[in-house]
């Protein structure tokens, strides 16, 4: 069910900045044929877990939750969609949109060149291909609070209450990933951040 089906591809041709695909009969061809796909790894995580922790140091309290994927393969469209077909969008040819600075100083350019994006002159769309298709280790820390009681000798001293604490949170903090890749291209993607105060009289 989560098999990758991609045309095999052998990289960019240093002499034309065309990509280079295998066939079923195992030639080299220039023309993507989808009839040529083949399951190419499997975008399912062959280790995938949560770790939460929870410690408390007199009236500090620490939460925090992350999570982790090990293995497993994706088809990284977000770097397509912003180096080699960005003129494929209702802007057509038009390629200074919104796009990642690779689609300008990583594309192949001239005859020798080693790249690993197609000719930047070339504005035909790129197709499903293995050379995007990448294994992934990722770890991303999910949320964190932490909070803070204050004395309750010194609230009702003080203060004249029962109860105070302050607390901080933060939500999607960092993300590591072995691959590059927008995050938010396809669904509302934001770090939040929030404080609490807490009071009893």
């Amino acid at each position: 069910m989560n098999t990758i089906f991609v045309v095999r591809s052998l990289g960019i041709d240093p002499s034309t900045g065309r990509e280079l695909f295998l066939n079923r009969a195992g030639e080299r061809v220039y023309t993507w044929d989808p009839q040529d796909k083949v399951p190419c790894g499997v975008n399912e995580p062959t280790v995938r877990g949560n770790v939460r922790t929870m410690f408390r140091w007199r009236q500090v309290t620490f939460n925090a939750s992350m999570s982790y994927r090990l293995g497993g393969y994706v088809y990284n469209q977000s770097l397509i969609d912003k180096v080699e077909n960005i003129s494929t969008s209702r802007e057509v040819n038009n390629p200074w949109g919104n796009l990642d600075k690779r689609a300008l100083y990583e594309r192949w350019q001239n005859p020798g060149d080693i790249a690993g994006f197609k000719n930047i002159r070339d504005f035909s769309a790129t197709n499903a291909s293995s050379r995007f298709v990448m294994k992934e280790n990722a770890l991303s820390l999910n949320s964190v609070n932490i909070n803070y009681e204050f004395d309750t000798d010194w609230v009702s001293k003080k203060l004249k209450m029962d109860f105070l604490s302050i607390g901080f949170y933060a939500e999607d903090v960092f993300y590591l990933s072995t691959i590059k890749q927008e995050r938010g291209l396809y669904y509302p993607f934001a770090r939040k951040f929030s404080i609490s105060i807490s009071a009893r009289f």
